[in-house]
């Protein structure tokens, strides 16, 4: 199940710790489509939002690998462990690539 979310919905010192362009105010992104919210006591929403904002924005596969390891940045900077922010960016390379809004020359 996803849930809609914007900047209004999260934690104002997280948001402030988020790396990457940032999204605009009424930017609504679905959060983590098929993961978890919270994983280890982080909210990990945050680090989701910024990261379906890149995705939707596109591009080429040198702003898909930057959109990802922004990812993993902004999933540490959510309290999430290096090991379980690694698996997490990993999944996202792996199986996130039918996701991004393909454009533009490599």
């Amino acid at each position: 199940m996803s849930h809609q979310y914007t900047l209004a919905d999260f934690a104002e010192d997280l948001c402030k710790k988020m790396a990457g362009v940032s999204t605009p105010d009424d930017y609504v992104s679905n959060g983590e489509t098929r993961a978890p919210d919270v994983l280890g006591g982080c909210d990990l929403r945050p680090a989701a939002h910024w990261h379906d904002y890149a995705y939707e924005m596109g591009g080429n596969r040198k702003q898909r690998f930057f959109a990802d390891t922004t990812f993993y940045r902004n999933l540490r900077a959510c309290g999430l462990s290096s090991r379980r922010a690694f698996y997490y960016y990993y999944g996202v390379r792996v199986f996130g690539v039918n996701y991004f809004n393909w454009w533009g020359e490599d």
